[in-house]
């Protein structure tokens, strides 16, 4: 019985592992791929590792891999080739606003009607204008122009490649995109090279807890310019190979954003606070 015992603990052994690697072959993936620039509180870190505490994104979509058994894999990347890994189907999901242009490579949550489901989004923020603490510059919201009489000779800064930069286009301002981040555009801001700056007010108000000295020289005039809606947006091609599965993330989606975001802001908002 002796000698027996040790073959039935390793036949047992590679029965356990051979069931294992089945259920992880059935288990379905979802590469998740974002940017590798730091978005604070909705990303962390600046190359493409994952920090310890990635990130409010990162947190919720991890808690939706755990309820779905979803076998999670997260990549950062250059937000450019983050869109276009997304479109020849090397990842999976990425966050981002609907854009009409992107509707030919990604599905966004729809409602029976086939509008985008604005219920099942992952977060919400403001677009806002940021300017010195002297500048009468504002944004007219009712006209979607700034409030001056030639805003042809306005230069305004913006972070490279997102949305807002389209819609402030139309008003006929300059546009500078950078590549750089929040630091750039502040100092580009404090310098005068930019007569304003339009961010993303959460990440940028985190921005100006770090850093009072550029927070005593700032103001954001009321209107926000727009309020953005930001949803998991999933593959054409991920869709097709598991449409019921899509629809369950996001559900999920807004069922862990309903229970922890308000708790992930306050996380973060306090991890930035003490760290100075």
């Amino acid at each position: 019985m002796n000698r027996i015992l040790p073959y039935i603990l390793i036949v047992g052994s590679l029965l356990f592992v051979q069931a294992s690697t089945a259920f992880a072959a059935n288990q379905p993936q979802l590469i998740f791929a974002y940017e590798n620039k730091e978005n604070y509180p909705a990303f962390t870190g600046n190359d493409a590792k994952i920090p310890g505490t990635p990130g409010i994104y990162v947190e919720i979509m991890r808690l939706v891999a755990e309820q779905l058994d979803i076998d999670l894999k997260l990549v950062r990347l250059p937000w450019p080739r983050v869109l276009a890994s997304l479109k020849e189907g090397s990842v999976d999901a990425a966050n981002g606003s609907y854009k009409v242009e992107r509707d030919n490579y990604v599905d966004y949550p729809r409602t029976q009607n086939q509008e985008i489901d604005y219920s099942r989004h992952i977060t919400h923020d403001a677009y806002r204008l940021y300017v010195p603490k002297d500048s009468s510059l504002r944004w007219q919201n009712d006209t979607l122009q700034f409030s001056v009489a030639r805003q042809s000779l306005l230069t305004i800064g913006i972070p490279s490649g997102y949305s807002v930069g389209e819609l402030l286009n139309k008003t006929g301002v300059s546009v500078h995109q950078s590549v750089v981040g929040f630091d750039a555009l502040a100092s580009m801001l404090l310098l005068s090279r930019v007569d304003g700056i339009v961010v993303h007010e959460r990440p940028f108000e985190y921005y100006l807890d770090r850093h009072k000295e550029i927070a005593a020289r700032v103001k954001t005039p009321d209107p926000a310019i727009v309020e953005k809606f930001y949803f998991i947006m999933l593959g054409e091609q991920f869709v097709a190979r598991y449409p019921d599965l899509s629809e369950k993330i996001w559900d999920t989606i807004r069922t862990v954003r309903e229970t922890h975001l308000s708790k992930l802001y306050k996380k973060y908002r306090y991890m930035r606070l003490s760290a100075f």
